[in-house]
């Protein structure tokens, strides 16, 4: 959930005079502009006291005016930095899709190759994820190229937990800047005894569609949140396990329940693997967002999950359309 709440605090607020008052600062502008000139009063040097009367009310006009249309008081003040690098966009990632039945039916279909496939579940995994919100070397963002952290989780026979995230190659932007970490270089190595491992979902989940959405709902409200939420949750639960081939099915069953997802046909992830891709449009990080998955059509499995910025950026410096999240699941 990082990248959602960090988008949330980064997003402008849609109505740009929450927290103003604009009949009152209506009327302190016009009752600045109303002002005599022998309100302001002079001081030491008479020759320069109209010149400072009329500096006083052009001043606290401004103001009040940008009180009433929503402008920062401060224009003047440091610049907005330079657009962070960002991944490329994969192909057809912002294509209309199928909604309706037709979604329906595809997912029908994987679902039925999840069930006769040969690819067990499994605990932990590894992946390669990247966001915005990801910091390196003494918490300070890499904006000038995009560095993925290569993940790799193993879970214990005992169910301790050792997490070991590295950073990745490079992939876009800058590929020689010197504020890189090096390739390799180990971001954090984790071990947890069974009992304080922060694992998310049960070891065993559930195998039909009814269980699995209580399991899911423990951390994801989706009923509340709704279909976005449902995304994240697979790609949360992608990172901590592949699920058996029944709940593999029956997980494919819950995303044919909503009508707002869209079947978007073939996609390549950024591993070069060949998918199906299914999203849905939200606001739930609080800036329009397409959600991606990219499942495997032969054994349902989800291959990888991308969120896209689709309108606006917010306090966000990147040009949009923007790739903001990515994991690949291998």
């Amino acid at each position: 959930m990082m990248i959602e709440q960090a988008l949330k605090q980064l997003d402008p607020v849609p109505d740009l005079l929450a927290g103003h008052d604009a009949a009152r600062a209506t009327a302190d502008l016009e009752h600045i502009l109303a002002l005599p000139r022998e309100a302001v009063p002079s001081r030491s040097k008479p020759r320069h006291a109209h010149g400072r009367r009329l500096a006083v009310i052009g001043i606290a006009s401004c103001i009040a005016l940008a009180l009433v249309v929503g402008l920062p008081l401060l224009p003047w003040r440091a610049a907005q930095p330079a657009v962070a690098a960002t991944p490329p966009l994969l192909s057809g990632q912002l294509a209309p899709g199928v909604t309706g039945p037709a979604v329906a039916d595809e997912l029908g279909r994987i679902a039925a190759e999840a069930v006769r496939s040969d690819l067990p579940g499994r605990l932990g995994g590894s992946h390669a994820a990247w966001d915005l919100a990801t910091r390196v070397h003494g918490g300070e963002p890499v904006r000038s190229a995009v560095v993925p952290l290569e993940v790799s989780l193993e879970v214990r026979a005992d169910g301790s937990w050792r997490r070991l995230a590295s950073y990745g190659q490079p992939v876009a932007g800058d590929l020689d800047a010197t504020d890189l970490p090096a390739h390799g270089e180990v971001e954090s190595d984790e071990v947890y005894p069974a009992d304080l491992a922060p694992r998310i979902f049960p070891e065993r989940l559930a195998e039909d569609e009814s269980g699995l959405r209580e399991q899911l709902a423990q951390a994801h409200p989706i009923d509340q949140l709704g279909t976005a939420e449902l995304f994240v949750a697979l790609t949360d639960l992608a990172k901590e396990q592949t699920p058996t081939p029944a709940a593999r099915a029956a997980l494919l069953g819950l995303l044919a329940e909503p009508d707002d997802v869209r079947a978007l046909g073939a996609m390549t992830d950024r591993d070069g693997r060949p998918g199906r891709a299914f999203a849905v449009d939200s606001e739930l990080s609080g800036l329009p967002t397409r959600y991606v998955l990219i499942v495997d059509p032969l054994t349902g499995r989800v291959l990888a999950s991308e969120q896209i910025l689709t309108e606006r950026a917010g306090k966000l410096a990147v040009e949009v359309p923007a790739v903001v999240s990515y994991a690949v699941f291998r």
